[in-house]
């Protein structure tokens, strides 16, 4: 689900039919809250990391908490901002 005022753009338009995605930082906000390891959501948090150049846990928890309270994160979450960081 999308919360009220969740920042979208404009994707495509194809015979009257106008298809709005959100933002890529929203969009991985949205995964790291649910922190879905069993599933492909650790290949798009990779993805979105990369799209959006995020090289720091501190640079996703700060995606994460412009969308979210910080009571709605849970530890899970860290968890899988740390696994899907760049190795260094």
């Amino acid at each position: 689900f999308l919360m009220a005022g969740a920042p979208t753009e404009d994707f495509m338009e194809i015979s009257g039919l106008k298809i709005t995605a959100v933002q890529p930082d929203y969009l991985l906000a949205m995964k790291l809250l649910s922190a879905r390891i069993d599933s492909k959501d650790m290949g798009d948090i990779v993805f979105l990391m990369k799209k959006l150049d995020i090289k720091t846990r501190e640079q996703a928890e700060a995606i994460l908490t412009n969308y979210y309270p910080e009571s709605m994160i849970l530890p899970k979450s860290i968890y899988v901002i740390d696994e899907c960081l760049p190795k260094e």
